[in-house]
């Protein structure tokens, strides 16, 4: 008989201890020899943690933490793991015995609509629930004062404009769009505006005389804005020396004319 009583030839244990068997006859019992069991556990799970929320706005990053002596699912082995990626983030810990794993961190990446519907000579901005600004592509993305409803109308027709969106707690910035006129002219005079000299080394002269403008632009030939003005005086010096050699396009209001710059 076995010492925990099972009387079959083999017996199936799981948990520790020493194990005989007693046999008997009408003369007496005696013993086997006795085997030590000792038990070795599964590894503890590890809990894992997040730094932060895990709504990720897009090009955002987050750090989760907690791994101790295991792997995360994006075969990293290190304590912390940078998440850049949507998706469901554990930990495995392994021993010889077996592996456990840790609890589950769900990751969503947040989308923002940036899409823009381009009309004739306005602009919309196709999110929903969401909060825009505005902007004119002039390297640096500087905000149109006050232009913050879904719909942009601006009010030179010439432009590259991108609008700034807030939606589900997060920003994006939409590509630029052009808003151009067609048939330039090559004449260095277009109604009552005059450019000089022209082509130009260093400094470039626009004479506006009694136009209205409200906002001045120069693009390269890409379609790089390199300089805009708003609220321009009757005369503009511009500084053009920094520009790189080649023709240029100034745009003021309905207005277009090249100038070369040397």
């Amino acid at each position: 008989t076995w010492n925990d009583g099972s009387i079959t030839n083999d017996i199936t244990v799981n948990t520790a201890g020493n194990y005989y068997v007693i046999s008997s006859n009408s003369c007496g019992s005696d013993t086997s020899n006795v085997i030590s069991v000792t038990l070795n556990p599964l590894p503890i799970a590890t809990s894992i943690s997040a730094n932060g929320s895990t709504n990720l706005c897009q090009g955002n990053s987050l750090i989760l933490t907690g791994n101790n002596n295991g792997i995360w699912n994006n075969g990293s082995t290190a304590s912390d793991t940078l998440i850049l990626n949507q998706g469901a983030y554990f930990v495995t810990t392994t021993n010889s015995c077996g592996s456990t794993v840790s609890n589950t961190i769900n990751v969503n990446q947040i989308s923002v609509d940036t899409a823009v519907t381009v009309g004739n000579a306005s602009f919309l901005a196709n999110a929903s629930n969401a909060t825009f600004q505005w902007l004119l592509c002039n390297g640096t993305y500087s905000p149109i004062p006050s232009e913050t409803n879904q719909t942009y109308i601006p009010t030179m027709v010439s432009g590259f404009y991108a609008v700034e969106v807030t939606q589900n707690g997060c920003v994006d910035t939409s590509a630029c769009y052009p808003l151009i006129l067609t048939g330039l002219s090559n004449s260095s005079k277009i109604e009552t505006i005059e450019l000089y000299p022209n082509p130009a080394n260093n400094q470039l002269t626009v004479d506006i005389g009694q136009l209205k403008i409200e906002m001045l632009t120069i693009q390269n030939t890409l379609g790089d804005v390199v300089f805009y003005k708003q609220n321009c005086n009757a005369l503009e010096t511009i500084d053009v020396s920094g520009f790189a050699s080649g023709i240029y396009i100034i745009r003021s209001n309905q207005t277009s004319i090249k100038f070369i710059k040397q």
